[in-house]
């Protein structure tokens, strides 16, 4: 037994975004258990280097993570970090795993640790008063997880049609909890940023959140209107500055080549924090974003200038059939979609920003965010339980294996049951199975299967790897993942399987026994593959 610290693994695959939305839980985490280890996967490094670039974030992350990594690096974690078996728990954003081969391979080799899912966004994705809860036919496909993290109850018909529900929590906004916000808005350095002394000089702050276009989202005639009208009407306000946030995929070109036009003493694009800038404002001015939640958190008007394009696969439809937002569906924001409505609004905000129709805003907000005090200490909690539990349930199941041939006895009764073209009768059996020996290499095996053939084809290649993970010399399940990988024109991890089984296998019998099972297995072409592969090891027969 290793008597290294319990590790935390965080798996950042695609934007520091996913930092910014789990970080005031991790801060809580090691406030509780202080002698926990957190370390940090970035998908690329060029995530960690815009993540540096955000003072703020960065200052509070380097103080907590003790190991940062690509995926590169993962085989000399394992070898010369941590063990296993000290990973309790593993978070990542919501994106999909079977593009990020090294989130599975990281969950693959600490099968034992809570693995949860957040959307590394705050955006409020429906509306819990209006919207019906959706079942979703194939939990799991598109992102492996314990626990599925939400913000709030209102997402929750949303998400059930990509979750299993059963698997949902909600606790509040980490990201607006009182004692964060305020390391957030008094970070040392802050005031002496020029974002902070300009915005003190200025007669009055404009802060205008940017989407780029997009050939979904918006038009390209579309941003340049938003943009021009924003800038235009903003820099008609005497001494007034418009801080700019770009979107982190936006086109940065094309923003300053429109900036060119205009005035560079009168705006400024800022790689600060949203809630940083937002503070700084009189009026926050946003395209489609959750950023919109981030200014009403620090009690900003927030007007919502926006263009639909008609093929936004998450906008909402009003009563009238016209496209909206979730955040003028929810009272958030006030809506405009020309110049002249911005225009109206601006004036409205700067002559009184505690007018009813802003305190509606900061209603809505109170009433759709704010739901728990110090959500982020709930979260860390609710976290550290689950993991605990899930300690527990293995130990128990080692202390209790399954009666000899119980195991063998309900794989042949499901085997009967698929022979019998009684299908979903055997997936209930084996969706039991699953939960009663979720370690047991033959159940994995044979749960692989039955979810290739029914379609879950990332499910089938999670629980084949698990299979081998806790029995590396299972031929069974080596030669299906082989197969699986190959059918699924994933060659190079087929390759990777091969080769790590006949590897592994001691002597010239489970190797020989290996490669004829797969030439049952597998058409002419794959095996001629795999017969090169297997030559090409040469001496290591």
């Amino acid at each position: 037994m290793s008597d290294k610290p319990p590790v935390i693994i965080l798996i950042v695959s695609k934007s520091f975004g996913e930092v910014d939305w789990i970080l005031p839980v991790l801060v809580n985490l090691q406030q509780q258990q202080p002698e926990w280890r957190i370390v940090t996967l970035f998908g690329h490094k060029l995530i960690y280097d815009y993540l540096v670039l955000n003072t703020a974030l960065y200052a509070e992350f380097k103080k907590i993570s003790s190991l940062n990594i690509v995926p590169q690096e993962i085989g000399s974690l394992f070898r010369d970090e941590i063990e296993p078996d000290q990973v309790k728990l593993i978070l990542k954003d919501y994106n999909e795993d079977q593009y990020c081969p090294f989130k599975t391979d990281v969950e693959q080799q600490c099968p034992h640790a809570l693995v949860v899912s957040y959307p590394h966004s705050n955006h409020i994705f429906s509306n819990r008063e209006t919207d019906t809860l959706r079942h979703c036919a194939n939990p799991d496909a598109y992102s492996s997880h314990d626990i599925f993290l939400l913000c709030s109850d209102h997402d929750i018909p949303y998400w059930s049609a990509y979750v299993d529900i059963a698997k949902i929590r909600t606790f509040g906004y980490p990201r607006y909890d009182r004692w964060w916000m305020d390391r957030l808005l008094n970070a040392p350095g802050l005031a002496e940023t020029p974002e902070y002394r300009r915005a003190r000089q200025a007669g009055k702050v404009f802060f205008y959140i940017s989407r780029g276009a997009h050939s979904v989202y918006l038009s390209r005639n579309d941003y340049e209107y938003l943009l021009r009208s924003t800038l235009e009407e903003v820099l008609r306000h005497e001494e007034a500055l418009l801080i700019i946030k770009a979107h982190p995929r936006q086109d940065m070109d094309e923003l300053k080549r429109i900036l060119n036009d205009y005035d560079s003493s009168r705006w400024l694009v800022s790689g600060l924090h949203l809630m940083q800038l937002a503070a700084l404002a009189d009026v926050v001015i946003s395209g489609w974003s959750s950023g919109i939640l981030d200014a009403l958190a620090v009690n900003k008007p927030v007007i919502e200038f926006w263009r639909f394009s008609g093929k936004d696969p998450d906008c909402r439809i009003a009563p009238d059939g016209r496209p909206t937002t979730i955040y003028r569906e929810l009272g958030l924001a006030r809506p405009a979609e020309t110049r002249e409505e911005l225009a109206g609004l601006i004036s409205e905000a700067l002559r009184d920003p505690d007018a009813l129709p802003w305190q509606l805003q900061r209603q809505a907000f109170a009433r759709c965010c704010r739901t728990v005090d110090n959500a982020s200490a709930a979260v860390a909690a609710g976290l550290l339980e689950e993991v605990q539990r899930k300690q527990t349930a293995h130990r128990e199941a080692a202390a209790n294996p399954a009666p000899a041939g119980l195991i063998e006895a309900m794989i042949e009764y499901t085997a009967e049951l698929v022979d019998r073209d009684r299908e979903e009768q055997a997936g209930q059996w084996l969706d039991f199975m699953i939960t009663q020996f979720p370690d047991d290499p033959q159940v994995l095996n044979n749960y692989g299967v039955f979810a290739f053939n029914r379609g879950d084809f990332a499910g089938a290649v999670d629980s084949l790897s698990r299979s081998l993970n806790f029995a590396p010399d299972y031929q069974e399940a080596a030669v299906n993942l082989v197969h699986m990988l190959l059918a699924l024109e994933r060659p190079d991890e087929a390759t990777e399987v091969l080769v790590t089984f006949y590897r592994n296998a001691a002597g010239s019998g489970p190797r020989t026994s290996f490669i004829l099972a797969l030439r049952e297995q597998v058409d002419a072409d794959a095996f001629a593959l795999i017969q090169g592969r297997i030559g090409a090891l040469g001496g290591e027969r």
